[in-house]
């Protein structure tokens, strides 16, 4: 189990963001083993992002179907324009959710084959 964070005055963290490099490093430690003179992880692990539809509140074709939205609110358009545009939000929502599934078979195709396959020989 993972000891708690603390910071210099003795106080945990406050938020995972700046928990994470300490906490890649005790996973490094864990997955990867330690230098024993130094305390430091042999390999340290990468914390792997993907800038759109994670992290960050919305990718630009979802700012832009927004702004849409907004921008036809304000000016009071007729419905079929507002569906017209909530259609668009939709099917980029759909498209976002296939390329995940596409990934996730990705990874779980690679998962199967690198355990089907890579046995420690020794």
């Amino acid at each position: 189990m993972a000891s708690r964070q603390k910071d210099k005055a003795g106080q945990p963290p406050g938020s995972w963001y700046r928990a994470r490099k300490e906490a890649l490093r005790q996973l490094s430690i864990k997955y990867n083993d330690f230098i024993p003179e130094t305390g430091a992880p042999t390999q340290m692990l990468k914390l792997a992002e993907r800038p759109d539809h994670c992290n960050y509140a919305e990718c630009p074709r979802c700012a832009e179907v927004r702004k849409a939205l907004e921008g036809a609110l304000k000016a009071r358009q007729p419905k079929s324009r507002l569906l017209q545009i909530r259609r668009a939000q939709v099917a980029h929502i759909q498209e976002i959710h296939s390329e995940r599934e596409v990934v996730r078979g990705f990874r779980t195709e690679a998962t199967e084959f690198s355990s089907n396959t890579l046995v420690p020989h020794g």
